[in-house]
Parts: structure tokens; C-alpha cells; sequence
């Protein structure tokens, strides 16, 4: 694991490193898929640089629940931010996941979730004037 002030002996000297940088190379990404490679690697550097050495998390488990939290923040706050695992083009199916999390919240499983968000979708059809015909709930 990489100290940032490891070859920094003086303490007065350490207080006046503000913080670091994390470079993107551009030879695999596009305008297309830039934030959702940046933000998450972002994050897993801000994790790193912040966190004091003798508070960091001895096991990688123990910080991806706190990225996958801050990947759903992003992506609430309309940051196209990829999924932690995996390729980052699919959606995440890991116990991180947005869905996951948002089942957590509402205290759902998936059969209730498929209702509330069918019925969701026939109040706004509803709303917009359109009739509802043939929806069934399993």
C-alpha cells in the first residue's frame, strides 16, 4: 500500500500536502464513457488519501460498501459512474448495487418491488390519460 508521506519525515512539511491527483489516461475511453470510468477510481483514491494510515481498512471488503454507496450517490446526481466490478458497461449485480440498496431501503424483495413499480407505472399511464389494459401483477 502506498503512504503518501512516507518519504516526508517532518511534520511540519506533511501538514502542507493538501491532497493528490488521480490522472486518467485516454487511450481506452471516449467522451462516451469517461465519467463512469473516472468517478469510481476517483473515489477509491479519495478513500485512500483522506483516510489516515493507521484508520485504513486492513481488508478491501470493508471499503466497498462505502463505494458503492458514493457510486449510487453519483448516479442519483445524474454522474453516469460504473459499477465497482465487472466491465463498468452492464448494470452491477454485486451486493452493492443501486437496485440492491434501493430494495434494502424500502424493506422489499424483488416480487414486491416488480408490483410497487408495475403499479407505479399504471398510475402514471393513468395520469397521462392512457387506459390500462391486460397489466398483470404476479
Amino acid at each position: 500500500m502506498n503512504e503518501p508521506l512516507t518519504n516526508i519525515t517532518n511534520p511540519n512539511q506533511q501538514k502542507l500536502v493538501l491532497g493528490g491527483e488521480v490522472c486518467m489516461w485516454g487511450e481506452h475511453i471516449d467522451g462516451s464513457d469517461i465519467e463512469q470510468t473516472i468517478w469510481p477510481r476517483a473515489a477509491a483514491a479519495a478513500e485512500r488519501l483522506w483516510t489516515p494510515y493507521d484508520n485504513l481498512a486492513k481488508d478491501p471488503r470493508q471499503v466497498t460498501g462505502r463505494l458503492a454507496h458514493f457510486r449510487c450517490l453519483l448516479n442519483q446526481r445524474g454522474v453516469a459512474a460504473a459499477p465497482l466490478a465487472g466491465l463498468g458497461r452492464v448494470a452491477p449485480e454485486e451486493p452493492g448495487s443501486c437496485y440492491t440498496q434501493w430494495l434494502t431501503k424500502h424493506h422489499m424483495n424483488e416480487s414486491q418491488a416488480y408490483q410497487y413499480f408495475v403499479l407505479r407505472a399504471q398510475n402514471i399511464a393513468l395520469s397521462h390519460g392512457y387506459e390500462i389494459v391486460n397489466w398483470y401483477i404476479f
